[in-house]
């Protein structure tokens, strides 16, 4: 398993980009505001990462997705060649992606949640989950709940297994990892860039919700600058 982090071209960093991620320092509206503006900029570019990235996985390849969802990303990486493993906790959509997946021989798949701490952990969907389907199955399901978003009557425990562990149990080197696991993201990403945590891994493309959560925007804004160049991993805050 080569190192792929020397293979993804840095995010740009004209002078609009070096300006918003000031002006995203703002207090209040503002600064979201110019945080929204700088998260579109860089959200194509992103992409564009990742792609460069499947170019260069293959079978010596470990991938790992977090909240795989019904497995659309997952299948991405699976076209690779690379071994992939797709963690979605909800059980009803767990159902879909092993109906889809399941049949993959370099996919794996694990139904339960990864966040910084290893336990058992309650989940609650969305209130409008009932209308989900598709694409969309088990979008906001969080281990956080919302007053006036979660449903209280509509959850499920599921066990959670700490990233550093389940990398661990893996055999201890991921060559990517795709996150978005609703809110739970954060504290896993300020123990990294505290050094607290360890994960060995090239890449880590991470959905961060702040839309969903506006409370953690100053958090946000904070990573956003710790990991801005970071290449060892290589962490993008992009990823939608």
């Amino acid at each position: 398993m080569s190192n792929l982090s020397s293979c993804i071209s840095p995010l740009p960093e004209n002078a609009t980009v070096r300006l918003l991620f000031l002006l995203q320092n703002l207090p209040g509206y503002f600064g979201r505001s110019f945080g929204r503006k700088l998260r579109r900029r860089l959200t194509c570019a992103t992409d564009k990462q990742f792609t460069q990235m499947l170019r260069k996985l293959g079978p010596g390849d470990l991938c790992i997705d977090l909240g795989a969802n019904i497995g659309t990303v997952s299948e991405r990486l699976a076209a690779t060649g690379a071994q992939v493993h797709a963690v979605e906790p909800d059980p009803d959509t767990f159902a879909t992606l092993a109906s889809r997946l399941g049949h993959l021989r370099n996919v794996t798949l694990h139904q339960l949640a990864v966040g910084s701490t290893s336990g058992r952990l309650q989940m609650f969907r969305p209130q409008v989950a009932s209308d989900r389907a598709g694409d969309l199955a088990s979008q906001g399901v969080t281990g956080f709940f919302r007053p006036g978003m979660s449903d209280a009557d509509n959850s499920f425990e599921v066990e959670q297994v700490a990233l550093d562990t389940f990398i661990d149990r893996l055999g201890g080197k991921a060559s990517l990892v795709k996150m978005d696991i609703e809110g739970a993201e954060l504290d896993l990403l300020e123990e990294l860039a505290a050094g607290h945590l360890i994960l060995h891994c090239d890449a880590i493309f991470v959905e961060t919700h702040e839309k969903q959560y506006p409370a953690t925007w100053p958090r946000v804004r904070a990573l956003r600058q710790a990991f801005r160049r970071a290449t060892s991993p290589v962490v993008s805050l992009y990823w939608v």
